[in-house]
């Protein structure tokens, strides 16, 4: 049984998925037989499903929540920034 490299396995598999053709053709066209890139096609087909399945890493959440308390942070500086403003505009002007 003949060796491929994963790199020609993977360009074989994006091959068939891109042109859309039958998969013994592009078989056929790349020189390999068709179970080979049959099976070549589950192999990377089910990595990909495993890999969109995964989980965020918990670094990933703790860098999100420090975005998002810097978000609030600055938000909330605004916040008491128009309130001053609006208590200033808001004053009885006779208090002077």
């Amino acid at each position: 049984m003949r060796e491929y490299p994963r790199e020609f396995k993977i360009e074989s598999v994006r091959v068939y998925l891109e042109k859309g053709k039958n998969r013994k053709r592009t078989a056929r066209e790349l020189g390999i037989p068709d179970g080979t890139l049959r099976d070549w096609i589950k192999k990377y087909m089910n990595e990909a499903n495993d890999k969109s399945k995964e989980k965020p890493k918990k670094k990933d959440y703790e860098k999100e929540l420090q975005e998002k308390d810097k978000i609030i942070q600055k938000l909330q500086e605004e916040v008491f920034i128009l309130k001053k403003s609006i208590g200033i505009f808001v004053r009885d002007p006779q208090q002077k």
